[in-house]
Order: C-alpha cells, then sequence, then structure tokens
C-alpha cells in the first residue's frame, strides 16, 4: 500500500481491513514502542505464518536528514541516496521471526527475552543498514502521529484519567504556545506551595521508609516531568446551551463529534514545524452532510504546510468526493485476506476530468461498487437503478451496483480504466451515435483488444460481448413503445409519431414537444409509469447489468 498523497482516503466494506490498516500505523509509529507492546499470534487472522509489519518513510529533501537523530555516517548514507536521485527513506520493521530467533520461551534469561524483543523491531535505513542506538529518538524524530477511532466518546476521548489523542492534539497547542514559560513558573510556584502544605506528611512517609530502603528524598510534583500540559489530564469539557453550561458527556453524539473535530481542527492549526501523521477513522460519524464537507475542505488546508500527512477511512460518498482518484485506496476481501486497490502514482486523468466529475459527487457513488453500469446521461442515470427495484434479484442497491452518468462519451474510457485499475467490474450502455465517429470509439476498441477498422455491426456486436452496450434503437428513449408514450403524454399516438420525427434526437423531442419537461422530471415520470407494470423496456438492460 503505496501513500502518494499528503491526504489519502482509505474505503472498503465492513471488516475488510480499514481499521486494521490504521492499527498497524500506529503500532510502528505512535507513541508506544512496538518493542515493548504485547502482541499475539491470536490478533492476526493466519497466525501459521511469520508476522511481518513494515513503514517505509520517504524523505522530501536531503536538508530533513539532519533533523534526526542519527550518526553521522547514516546521515551520510541518507544524503548519498538523495545524490544519486534515488529516494532515500527510512523503514520501520516489526517481525515475529527475525534471523531465526523464535519467540520468547519460559527458560529464556532476562537478557535472553530482551534481545528477542529488540530483535524483533528494527529501523533500517534505505533497507541496508540497521540502526542498533537512539531507535526510540529516531522514531520520535521521524513525525508525529495522532490516530481518531472511529468510536468517539467524549467521556473517554476527552478523559482526565489518561492520554488520549485529543488530550495530545491540545497539549501540542499547549506547549507550541509563547506564554508556555509563564505556566511553567505558576505550576512551580504551586508546586513549592503542595510541598509545604504537605511537609509534615512527606517527613513522616520518608522516615518510614527509609527503614526498609535507601531513599534519600521524595518530592511531589502536580503533573509528570513537572510539564504543565500534563495538567489537561484533568480538563473537563461544558457545552453551553442558553444560560446553562452542560457536561460534554450530557450532549448528543453529533455535538460531541462536532466538538472533536473542532478541537483536532485548533490543534492542527497550531501545529508545530515538525512533521506530522493524522489518521482519523470514519471521520463523518454523526455530522450533517454540510459538515463533511466543510471536513473535506478541511483537510486541503491541513496539508497545504507540506508537513502533514492525513490518512481517513470512510463510507462517505459525499467526503471522497473531496479526494483525487488518485488519493483513494480501496479495500476488498475475494477471500480470506484483504487486497488492496488504488491507482499507480502516474495515473493519468486528462484535464481532470474524473477528478472533476468526483468533486461534482456526481461519480463518487461509483468508488463503493462492486460493479459499475457507466452511462451517458442524467436520464438513464434515474431510470435504471429505479426500475431495477421492481425486482429483488436485480435490485442494485441490494446487489451493490452504483450508475454513474460519463456525461460525455470521450469520458468514459477513462471511467473504465479508473475502476480496472481499482478492480471494480463495470457494463455500459451507449446510444447508437457511438459508433458515428471513429476517435469516440476507437479508445475503447483499442483498450479492450478490438480491432476498431472493422464494420459498424461487427464492433458493435465485439463491443456488446465485452460489457459494452451500443443501442441499436438510437437513444434510451427510442426503447419506449409509441402506445406507452401516449399513455404517458397524453397525446395520440399518431401525434406521437409526427413528434418523433421532427428531431433527430429523440431526447431533445421529449423534452421540447412530447414532455415539454427538463430530462430529471422526464425520467421520473417513465420511471412512475412502468413501477405500476409488470414489464418494461428496459427490464433487458437492467438484467443483463447485473449478470
Amino acid at each position: 500500500m503505496n501513500f502518494n498523497s499528503r491526504k489519502t482516503i482509505i474505503i472498503g466494506k465492513n471488516n475488510s481491513g480499514k481499521s486494521n490498516i490504521l492499527s498497524v500505523i500506529e503500532f510502528l509509529l505512535g507513541n508506544k514502542d512496538p518493542r515493548y507492546v504485547g502482541i499475539n499470534k491470536s490478533d492476526y487472522f493466519d497466525n501459521t505464518r511469520p508476522i511481518r509489519l513494515s513503514a517505509f518513510l520517504y524523505f522530501q529533501d536531503g536538508a530533513e536528514i539532519y533533523k534526526l537523530d542519527i550518526a553521522k555516517k547514516y546521515q551520510g548514507i541518507l544524503y548519498k541516496e538523495f545524490k544519486s536521485n534515488s529516494p532515500a527513506f527510512i523503514e520501520i520493521r516489526y517481525s515475529d521471526i527475525v534471523d531465526g530467533t523464535q519467540d520468547t520461551t519460559a527458560d529464556d534469561s532476562e537478557d535472553e527475552v530482551a534481545e528477542k524483543k529488540d530483535s524483533k523491531f528494527k529501523i533500517l535505513i534505505n533497507g541496508k543498514y540497521q540502526l542498533h542506538q537512539k531507535i526510540k529518538e529516531v522514531r520520535s524524530g521521524l513525525c508525529k502521529i495522532i490516530g481518531v477511532d472511529s468510536l468517539r466518546n467524549a467521556k473517554e476521548d476527552l478523559s482526565g484519567s489518561r492520554w488520549t489523542v485529543y488530550g495530545q492534539l491540545m497539549k501540542s497547542v499547549l506547549e507550541d504556545s509563547g506564554r508556555y514559560n509563564e505556566l511553567k513558573n505558576a505550576l512551580n510556584s504551586l508546586n513549592g506551595l503542595v510541598e509545604e502544605v504537605l511537609a509534615s506528611q512527606k517527613s513522616e512517609i520518608l522516615k518510614n521508609a527509609k527503614i526498609i530502603s535507601f531513599i534519600n528524598d521524595i518530592k511531589f510534583q502536580l503533573t509528570k516531568d513537572n510539564e504543565p500540559s500534563e495538567l489537561l489530564r484533568n480538563l473537563e469539557l461544558y457545552v453551553k446551551d442558553k444560560d446553562k453550561f452542560i457536561h460534554i458527556d450530557e450532549t448528543g453524539s453529533g455535538t460531541q463529534s462536532a466538538l472533536i473535530i473542532g478541537i483536532l481542527e485548533v490543534a492542527l492549526k497550531y501545529k508545530s514545524s515538525n512533521a506530522r501523521i493524522f489518521f482519523i477513522d470514519e471521520p463523518e460519524l454523526f455530522l450533517h452532510p454540510l459538515g463533511i464537507r466543510y471536513l473535506g475542505q478541511l483537510f486541503k488546508e491541513f496539508i497545504a504546510d507540506n508537513l502533514s500527512q492525513i490518512i481517513i477511512t470512510s463510507h462517505s460518498s459525499i467526503l471522497l468526493s473531496s479526494f483525487h482518484p488518485k488519493e483513494i485506496i480501496r479495500l476488498d476481501k475475494p477471500s480470506n485476506y484483504t487486497e488492496i486497490n488504488q491507482l499507480p502514482f502516474d495515473y493519468k486523468d486528462i484535464d481532470n476530468k474524473l477528478a472533476r466529475q468526483i468533486n461534482s459527487g456526481l461519480s463518487s457513488e461509483m468508488f463503493f461498487a462492486d460493479k459499475v453500469l457507466i452511462v451517458e446521461g442524467e436520464t438513464e442515470q434515474i431510470i435504471f437503478p429505479n426500475l431495477s427495484f421492481k425486482n429483488p434479484s436485480t435490485h442494485f442497491y441490494k446487489n451493490n451496483i452504483a450508475v454513474v452518468n460519463a456525461q460525455g462519451k470521450e469520458s468514459i474510457i477513462g471511467i473504465i480504466r479508473t475502476l480496472e485499475l481499482l478492480n471494480i467490474k463495470w457494463k455500459a450502455i451507449v446510444d447508437n451515435d457511438f459508433l458515428d465517429m471513429k476517435k469516440t470509439y476507437s479508445p475503447i476498441c483499442k483498450h479492450l483488444g478490438l480491432n476498431s477498422d472493422e464494420d459498424k455491426e461487427t464492433i458493435r456486436q465485439y463491443l456488446f460481448d465485452r460489457g459494452f452496450a451500443v443501442l441499436k434503437e438510437g437513444e434510451t428513449e427510442n426503447l419506449i413503445p409509441d402506445n406507452d408514450l401516449s399513455e404517458m403524454t397524453g397525446k395520440s399516438i399518431e401525434e406521437v409519431v409526427k413528434l418523433k420525427s421532427v428531431r433527430p434526437k429523440l431526447s431533445d423531442t421529449f423534452t421540447n414537444e412530447l414532455f415539454g419537461k427538463s430530462k430529471p422530471e422526464i425520467a421520473y415520470e417513465i420511471v412512475e409509469y412502468y413501477a405500476t407494470k409488470e414489464t418494461s423496456p428496459f427490464d433487458f438492460w437492467v438484467e443483463w447489468t447485473i449478470k
């Protein structure tokens, strides 16, 4: 899995492995040292195979190397890679079996246990040279990682009993403040007062402790390392409703989530100059649609400093619409393993056509589908899915099928290539005039391995065999019988036939003469009409899409 952009969205069905990926990132790069975190074989699906977890951190330029707390020889190794135009990187690796050493046993000495723990965790320079010293310092110097779990709970996430992600975020804001030294001085004064008040108790504790242990002195401190930011452990949050302040625990999930995202925004706005990775599991939870759109815009602002990287998981097509196709990672689970699908780093989105479609929200659902039906316009985008609901076996949503409006023939090839790279099945239905211009159908033929120099009917059949249907009848509207149009419009069959001959494109006749309404309005009228009928002229194509 490659995080090729400063922001990435990971999508996939439930239990596809999205949260597991975030857990691995946090395990390798998070606050806890992987050497001392307990990992059991039972934590992994297939515990018969060796466990290997690796994260590769690439550098933007040679200057970053000298910020790391590593020996000069390692800095030189990395810098040399830059000089040779190779990507310089540090690999953080965990493995349960390394260089033949097995898991610890009851017979192992303390030294042997420590050695085996260290052997499981390595930091490698460009995959060749292993760092043996200052592992902790290098990990913390590489980047700061802060994660937000999907099961957000204000009582726990904003609790003072333990450090949480939100406490860490606000801690960084406080420590980067220009007035932090004032807080330190105030805390020192407060600590002195505590020592003064508890002086007699301290003396008694020392007197008793010295009987059985060599203790010279003890000191009371209100915070760890005497840091004022540690006071945030005890921070409580209240929300004002009219004239009354209510504890955050007593508010609704939406309010809690909004406040937590607000804290994230503030923390990121005032973040320090160190590189950081933020990951958020399903940030859209409990947020209303416009709030989700705002969140997507917020992510774009977060990465503007070129120091921050954001990784999120999501089930929201609204949130996905703020990402570029290259920023999407799709997870599947074809068997008992997670399959990762993403576009290559050098993927070409000609004129950013697909990105614009996604940003408009019209095509974002397709990335969540098992199969996509590609159509040319909004009429088909309304008719096909709505008429599929008549039969449970063809129900598009139950079969996880999305219908995407290509918004132009020239965009279809880009959508097909993208879907295939993400391992999403597709079918397409287009108007007959698709075969009128070779420059339109030639790229499709080339992609599908067909000869575009064949006659039109041969090409039509070849395309159909590969799931690309070119309607012989003309447009989708041409599928509707005259007597049905007569009933829908209240016009006689003779009038319908006469009006159909006025314009070359029947869809234009529908909007101007037959119905005199917009395409979406007409499409919904067609759906309502056939919803009460046993069959419709679209049934064949609905069933064909399912196959």
